[in-house]
C-alpha cells in the first residue's frame, strides 16, 4: 500500500512538473510575442549641442511611432568613445550610435574628413549630398564594416581653440607657436598639420583637462558650438579655420537591423533620416549663433576671408591630398576631382 501511496504521489508530481512546464512554455511564447525589443542610442554628443537635440529626437520618434521597440539614449561618450562604439556596431553589442568614424578598419569611412574638403556652409551640403560621391563611398565602406549608415550628422565646419594666441597665422607654412590636440585618425590629424600646427593625439575625454593643465596649448575637436559647450572654460581664442567638415555617422549595427520586422526597420530608418536633415538645415545657423555667443563673452574671435580659406584650401589640396594617395588610392581622387568640378567647388 505504501508502494502504492509512493507511485500515485510520483505520478502526481510529475504531471504537474509536465502541467507548470507546459504552462510556462506558453508564458515564454506569449511574452516573446509581445516583447518589446531594448535599444541602446550612443552619442559623443553633450547636452547643449545641436547633435544631441537630434539624437534625442530620433530616440523619441522611434519610441514614439513604435509599440514593439524602446530606444534609451546614452550621450556624452557614456557607452564608450567612437574607437569602442564604432567595433560594437560591427559586432550588434551597441544598437545604434552617433560618433566619428575610426580608420582602424576601413580609411575610407573617413573620406569626408578630407582638410578643406570646402570651406563653407554652401557647399559642404553640396558635398555631402545623400546621393554624392562621399556619402555613397561612406556608406559603402561602412556597409562591408557590418554597419548601416543612416545619416549624416553634420555638426560643421571646425576651427581651432587655443588658451594663448597663435602666431603666423595666416601662413600655412609656418609654424603655429602652440602644440594642439588632435584625434588619432589621420585625416583629420593632416588637417590641422596643413596649416603648420603641432599636433598632440589625445582621446577627446581627456581635451579639457589636458588644456587646463597646459599639457596641449589648444585643440581641434569641433566647430564653434560643440566646442564651446564641450570646452568653453578651457579656452580663450578660436581660430575659425573651417578646415575640415565635422560629420558623424548616424549608424546602426546591420546585425541588429536583421532582427526587427520591416515595420521596425522603416521606422528607425525614418526617424534617423529626420535627424540628419534638421542637422543639414540647423547646423549653419547654430555654429553662428556660438560664434555670436564667443564674441559677446569676450573671447578673442579670429575669422578669415574667403580669399585666405582659399589659400588654406589650395596649399591642403595640392600639397597635403598627394600624401593620402596611398591611404584611399588615385582612383578615389579622380573621382573626388570630378564630384568637385561637378559640384563647382
Amino acid at each position: 500500500m505504501k508502494k502504492l501511496v509512493v507511485s500515485l504521489s510520483m505520478i502526481m508530481m510529475i504531471s504537474l512538473a509536465i502541467l507548470l512546464v507546459g504552462c510556462g512554455s506558453s508564458s515564454d511564447e506569449d511574452g516573446d510575442s509581445s516583447a518589446v525589443k531594448e535599444l541602446r542610442f550612443s552619442s559623443m554628443a553633450v547636452e547643449g549641442d545641436l547633435a544631441y537635440d537630434i539624437c534625442q529626437g530620433i530616440c523619441d520618434e522611434i519610441n514614439e511611432k513604435s509599440d514593439t521597440m524602446h530606444v534609451t539614449f546614452y550621450p556624452a561618450d557614456q557607452l564608450g568613445d567612437f574607437s569602442t562604439v564604432f567595433p560594437e556596431l560591427m559586432n550588434g553589442t551597441i544598437d545604434f550610435a552617433e560618433c566619428s568614424f575610426p580608420d582602424t578598419y576601413d580609411p575610407m569611412t573617413t573620406c569626408a574628413l578630407l582638410p578643406y574638403l570646402v570651406t563653407n556652409y554652401d557647399d559642404l551640403v553640396k558635398v555631402l549630398d545623400p546621393d554624392g560621391f562621399i556619402y555613397k563611398t561612406t556608406g559603402e565602406a561602412c556597409e562591408k564594416l557590418g554597419v548601416d549608415f543612416l545619416g549624416a550628422n553634420v555638426d560643421g565646419l571646425t576651427g581651432v581653440a587655443t588658451s594663448k594666441p597663435i602666431i603666423n597665422e595666416l601662413d600655412p607654412n609656418k609654424d603655429k607657436g602652440v602644440v594642439i590636440r588632435t584625434s588619432s585618425t589621420k585625416v583629420f590629424k593632416m588637417s590641422a598639420e596643413c596649416l603648420g600646427f603641432r599636433c598632440s593625439e589625445l582621446p577627446y575625454s581627456e581635451v579639457f583637462s589636458s588644456m587646463q593643465s597646459g599639457v596641449v596649448d589648444g585643440c581641434i575637436a569641433a566647430p564653434p558650438a560643440a566646442t564651446y559647450t564641450d570646452l568653453g572654460d578651457a579656452f580663450t581664442y578660436w581660430y575659425e579655420y573651417k578646415m575640415v567638415p565635422e560629420m558623424t555617422g548616424l549608424l546602426a549595427s546591420h546585425k541588429v537591423m536583421e532582427t526587427l520586422t520591416e515595420e521596425e526597420q522603416a521606422i528607425v530608418k525614418e526617424a534617423f533620416y529626420n535627424g540628419s536633415l534638421k542637422s543639414y538645415e540647423g547646423s549653419k545657423a547654430h555654429n553662428e549663433e556660438y560664434l555670436q555667443i564667443m564674441k559677446d563673452k569676450g573671447y578673442t574671435v579670429t575669422e578669415f576671408t574667403d580669399e585666405q580659406l582659399e589659400v588654406f584650401a589650395k596649399n591642403a589640396r595640392e600639397n597635403w591630398w598627394p600624401k593620402l594617395v596611398d591611404t584611399f588610392g588615385q582612383d578615389f581622387f579622380d573621382q573626388l576631382n570630378e564630384e568637385l568640378d561637378r559640384l563647382g567647388i
